[in-house]
């Protein structure tokens, strides 16, 4: 039988090796740097728990750009594919979903998008991955000449 505890022990082993052996993607800083340039407000809208992010994000250099804008599904009632995290971080933004861009890896956060017709780009999506109208790219390099910054 599992523990009563078995899934805090898997999320704090999992994240163990995240921060062993997780490698930024790469040029993400330089699109960072060209959404501060360009003063466009940005934020981590994800699936993941808050101590994912948080191992993903300080192991790869990126967390202090994102201090205070980290959005979890996991802080809401429904995380994607539903748009409730999309929304949720519109709301906190104070701007029109449709003003939004959403860098998606996943389809189910491309699908949220697409249902309250936020523009979206899928990075380096899977083949056959549903792109529900996202705009495919396979290099962050090239992101800033897409969001025309």
């Amino acid at each position: 039988t599992l523990a009563k505890n078995w899934t805090d022990e898997f999320y704090a082993t999992s994240i163990k090796k995240l921060r062993k052996n997780y490698q930024t993607i790469p040029h993400i800083l330089n699109v960072v740097e060209a959404l501060i340039m360009a003063k466009i407000a940005f934020c981590v809208a994800s699936n993941a728990t808050h101590p994912k992010m948080q191992a993903t994000l300080s192991t790869t250099g990126p967390l202090l750009f994102f201090e205070g804008k980290i959005y979890s599904g996991y802080d809401i009632p429904r995380g994607k594919t539903a748009p409730d995290l999309f929304l949720h971080t519109t709301r906190e933004f104070n701007t029109d979903p449709t003003n939004r861009v959403v860098i998606e890896d996943s389809a189910a956060g491309l699908e949220a998008a697409h249902a309250v017709g936020i523009t979206s780009f899928a990075y380096d999506p899977l083949p056959g991955m549903p792109l529900f109208s996202a705009i495919p790219f396979k290099c962050m390099k090239s992101l800033p000449k897409l969001l025309n910054l």
